[in-house]
């Protein structure tokens, strides 16, 4: 990308559930065009926008885990979410399906073998209140154009335990499959992108310092530079064609990088959505149930509550219970 270039594109990689015992691994991707490289979103749109919770209406863009507790509910993750898409138009926010429908793309996988996701017109918002969603979204809309920035794209891949299972058993490592659900994204982003020039934050994985052996693997046509290899950083020039996708690595990236932050928040979202469906299915057929997110220790316990349930059903255990 040259410098005399008026447009210019940002993008953030994060994910949200790679420690549970149930549920996907959601990993997003999330485009900005701006008028300036190396342009701090959070600075730009400091009106309508803040890390940290705020009572001023703003919307709060940042690490999901610093909005999301499961005590607090999703409303204040949920509302950031909806409020970007509404104000960029990517997408319907009115029911799950149609999200997903228009987020997912060519990624993830038919969830027929998953009864528990047969029916995924959850109506949205979820906690948010509609009309205070609308109204932060048309500030955002309106503090974007004014500055000439733009939502452009939104991808999420969800990998939901029948392909986690699969694939742990292929590649024998997490990271591994981790990186490669990863590389899924970056693919799409260079072909949509590489060409015009994309600069791409994604966070570490896993304390993974050298990625260019596993980046020439990928994309064995195209010259590859290592820019950096530090402890917290590590960068890479892609060359495709007159483009250069500079790619980088970098430790809590959603704390850096507002396009990277706002992966996380849809990655937890997208999540979060799929755990109420997963849910509401089983207390269907277990009074009293009390709901999980999937993380080790409680995922036990909701398990041994299904158990009857479950043997009733007859569903495999690959299909509900990650293998790592």
């Amino acid at each position: 990308m040259t410098s005399n270039e008026s447009t210019h594109y940002v993008a953030g990689i994060d994910e949200a559930g790679y420690g549970p015992l149930l549920g996907p691994l959601v990993i997003t991707s999330v485009v900005f065009e701006t008028p300036r490289p190396e342009q701090s979103l959070w600075q730009s749109l400091r009106g309508t926008v803040c890390r940290r919770a705020c009572r001023s209406g703003r919307i709060q863009i940042a690490d999901s885990k610093k909005l999301y507790t499961p005590s607090a509910g999703p409303g204040r993750l949920e509302r950031g979410v909806l409020a970007c898409l509404k104000a960029s138009g990517i997408s319907e926010v009115k029911a799950f399906d149609v999200l997903l429908r228009n987020l997912c793309h060519h990624f993830g996988e038919p969830c027929d073998s998953q009864p528990w996701y047969a029916d995924l017109v959850v109506p949205l918002p979820l906690a948010a209140n509609p009309e205070d969603v609308s109204q932060a979204a048309a500030r955002l809309g309106a503090a974007m154009s004014k500055r000439r920035i733009t939502l452009r794209d939104i991808a999420v891949n969800p990998v939901h335990p029948p392909k986690l299972n699969r694939l742990f058993e292929q590649r024998g490592n997490k990271a591994t499959v981790l990186f490669e659900e990863t590389l899924s994204l970056i693919r799409r982003l260079l072909h949509l992108y590489g060409r015009k020039g994309i600069r791409i934050v994604a966070d570490r994985q896993g304390g993974r310092r050298y990625y260019g052996p596993l980046l020439c693997q990928a994309f064995p046509m195209l010259r590859i530079d290592v820019i950096r290899e530090e402890e917290r950083r590590s960068e890479y020039e892609i060359h495709a064609g007159e483009g250069v996708m500079r790619l980088a690595f970098i430790e809590k990236a959603e704390d850096t990088c507002l396009a990277a932050a706002l992966a996380s928040m849809v990655s937890k979202y997208v999540r979060e959505c799929f755990m109420c469906s997963f849910n509401a299915y089983w207390r269907e057929r277990v009074p009293g149930l009390r709901p999980t997110a999937g993380y080790p220790r409680d995922a036990r316990r909701f398990l041994s509550d299904i158990q009857p349930a479950w043997d009733a059903a007859g569903v495999d255990r690959g299909e509900v219970i990650r293998a790592r």
